[in-house]
């Protein structure tokens, strides 16, 4: 969760292990061998403890018939495309269905998208020569996800001079051809 995911966000796995018995199963380990598209962020079992990054190894020790135990593995993944994870359980007691022991998920991680846009007003219109002309421009991000560096650039016409340029956000330079850099902008937010 969730499926997809999009890079720079959290992906959780959740992986519940079941003793479905007859005995109690002793010397319990669950073994995750992480897909190298992602990286580890924690790993927290409901008893016992988790070690390892690119290889996740819990022992969960000692579960009762019936018993039951979880794994909560969040990881940040950092390539787009299919992710499968596959997780193992063992014990040190013969188990007489071994085929339930692996299981595995697929996830589909996506490239963030943002859908940014660009307004631009000027006043007074008409400006008399030798008047500050102010341009305004308000430069919006529709999403879903958040816009990281964004740049709005601004080309001078021919006729004016350069006073300044103020940011809501961020810095400008250039004299006849402005660039601010505004950084990032959230699903909803916009920078002037």
């Amino acid at each position: 969760s969730p499926d997809p995911v999009t890079l720079g966000d959290q992906l959780t796995y959740s992986v519940s292990v079941v003793n479905n018995g007859p005995d109690t199963a002793t010397g319990v380990v669950v073994t995750d061998v992480l897909p190298s598209s992602v990286t580890l962020v924690s790993a927290t079992p409901s008893q016992g403890t988790c070690s390892g990054s690119a290889t996740v190894v819990c022992s969960l020790g000692v579960m009762n018939n019936g018993g039951s135990a979880t794994i909560t593995i969040v990881v940040l993944p950092s390539t787009a495309g299919t992710i499968t994870n596959t997780a193992t359980a063992t014990s040190s007691i013969t188990d007489p269905v071994s085929a339930d022991n692996t299981a595995s998920v697929t996830t589909v991680a996506v490239a963030p998208t943002a859908n940014l846009a660009i307004l631009k007003t000027d006043s007074p219109d008409p400006v008399l020569i030798g008047e500050n002309l102010t341009y305004s421009l308000l430069v919006s991000n529709a999403g879903p996800d958040s816009a990281t560096g964004v740049v709005v650039a601004d080309l001078l016409p021919a006729g004016v001079s350069y006073v300044s340029a103020i940011p809501s956000q961020g810095s400008c330079v250039g004299t006849s051809s402005i660039s601010c850099a505004i950084g990032t902008l959230g699903n909803g937010a916009s920078a002037t």
